[in-house]
């Protein structure tokens, strides 16, 4: 069975390598984020139960949002990828039947 891995081992996968910036301000915002929940439980700052349980609710409008978009960007990537493929498919025939056309009126093979 695969061990889940930590924040420390996907430090550990991703050092030597050259990030994306957009992964090192990802990185970046999510140390900010545990730094300061850090420094506020030191200070004695605490939220309310239900403020706690709205953020939740919150959070998963959030996401499920962020996935309704991610599916309707893949739905319309697949419509023009289907597009682009029948395009080409129609310009492929047509270059085939242009050079098959005089190549076969040139050997009287081409009946019109």
């Amino acid at each position: 069975m695969a061990k889940p891995v930590g924040q420390a081992g996907i430090y550990e996968m991703l050092s030597g390598r050259r990030l994306d910036p957009a992964l090192k301000r990802a990185m970046s915002l999510l140390e900010s984020i545990k730094d300061t929940e850090r420094e506020q439980l030191e200070m004695g700052i605490d939220y309310p139960e239900q403020h706690v349980r709205l953020s939740v609710v919150h959070t998963r409008q959030d996401v499920v949002l962020i996935f309704s978009y991610l599916n309707s960007i893949a739905e319309t990537t697949r419509i023009m990828v289907n597009w682009i493929a029948f395009i080409g498919w129609l310009v492929l025939a047509m270059f085939i039947f242009n050079t098959a056309v005089p190549f076969l009126k040139s050997m009287h093979w081409w009946p019109f």
